[in-house]
């Protein structure tokens, strides 16, 4: 299940996605009112475009042009942060 978390922001509006998170009855939701809640769920193609929005399009980066490894690695864990 999706998890919306604060406000939506500018972009999110602009591209319909991550504007309707679980409301107070959404038990009782009818399959209307489900599908109007999935239509704004990010998939991934909104993703790709957020990140596009914020930095970096991952899907338009054309991998024969990439000559570095990049950084990669995990992020800290809980008890690194002491």
């Amino acid at each position: 299940m999706p998890l919306f978390v604060g406000t939506p922001t500018a972009d999110e509006i602009e591209l319909g996605v991550g504007l309707r998170g679980m409301e107070p009855g959404w038990e009782r939701w009818s399959d209307d009112e489900w599908t109007a809640w999935y239509e704004t769920t990010p998939s991934e193609s909104d993703v790709m475009a957020m990140a596009g929005r914020w930095s970096t399009d991952p899907s338009a980066i054309d991998d024969a042009t990439v000559t570095e490894g990049g950084i990669y690695g995990l992020p800290p864990s809980v008890s690194d942060t002491s």
